[in-house]
């Protein structure tokens, strides 16, 4: 594949059908060795992005295969074909990608369809995402919700359990309701809007850790307040951020854990990122079951 290409057919659309041959890089969602009438060994493979989820084939026996994790980036060339009125793809190259053809907006594409409760809600974070313009802070978004020990909680941990959006999927529902609401807000430059964006759609990341989409707590939830564990979380891409911008990182980590309003402790909130963020919180947490006339 040419390592200029910057677009591919996104799965479960007629664009991947069109043409005899694809070539891209894809997310593998999981794989099965299995047996055809021959006894003959094939690779059932599962790929999945925002989109949806597809199924293709491999005939012969990659020796990358094994070395693949869970949620891999794998780079694949493959045949369309037909089996009486179906078409199917038959991959005949797969490797792992190389982290460098990765771009942030692809990766964030493929998050996996297949792991969530509510596809619209999916769609709704990726069109959100598109209106954020700063590639570093697209880069430590990704570097936070992309691995799939991350974003398969996301996608389907509720965001409390009693409370607001207290279902499976709620997490995801509220994050992107508190995105949409700071977008729409007259914040006065791009990268204000692109930081409040940012904090909206990770400030309540840390519920991966304390709740899990079966509607229970898990352990460190009993422990430890999911405010402390959004920054443990977005730890590492926070000190990658920091070394491109160290005022994008703090006013991160400042709209994260300042006051809320009322509160008796705590850092009050200096920035209007940080109380976009804290209005478009409270906004969707009081409102979800509450009619607006």
């Amino acid at each position: 594949m040419n390592s200029d290409q910057k677009a591919q057919p996104a799965l479960i659309s007629a664009d991947l059908f069109k043409a005899q041959f694809i070539s891209g890089i894809y997310r593998l969602a999981g794989c099965l060795l299995l047996l055809d009438k021959k006894q003959r060994p094939y690779w059932k493979m599962q790929f999945s992005d925002i989109h949806g989820t597809i199924c293709m084939y491999m005939f012969n026996q990659p020796s990358e295969i094994e070395n693949l994790g869970h949620g891999a980036f794998v780079e694949i060339d493959g045949i369309v074909k037909r089996y009486g009125k179906q078409q199917y793809i038959e991959i005949t190259d797969l490797k792992k990608a190389d982290n460098k053809l990765i771009t942030d907006k692809q990766a964030l594409s493929h998050l996996p369809a297949n792991y969530c409760v509510n596809k619209d809600d999916l769609f709704r974070l990726h069109r959100i995402l598109s209106m954020i313009e700063s590639r570093s802070l697209l880069h430590f978004i990704a570097d936070v919700i992309v691995p799939m020990d991350i974003c398969i909680p996301f996608l389907q941990a509720p965001a409390s359990l009693n409370y607001h959006h207290n279902y499976s999927g709620g997490l995801l529902a509220h994050t992107v309701e508190v995105a949409e609401i700071v977008s729409t807000l007259p914040l006065k430059t791009q990268i204000e809007k692109d930081l409040a964006i940012t904090g909206a759609i990770l400030h309540d990341i840390g519920k991966v850790k304390s709740l899990d989409g079966r509607m229970k707590r898990l352990e460190t939830g009993q422990w430890v307040d999911h405010s402390a564990l959004t920054l443990e979380i977005c730890a590492q891409g926070l000190s990658k951020l920091e070394k491109k911008n160290s005022l994008y990182a703090n006013m991160l980590r400042h709209t994260w854990t300042c006051a809320s309003p009322g509160a008796r402790y705590g850092y009050q909130p200096k920035t209007t990122v940080a109380e976009a963020v804290q209005l478009a919180d409270r906004f969707s947490a009081k409102c979800e079951h509450k009619s607006l006339f």
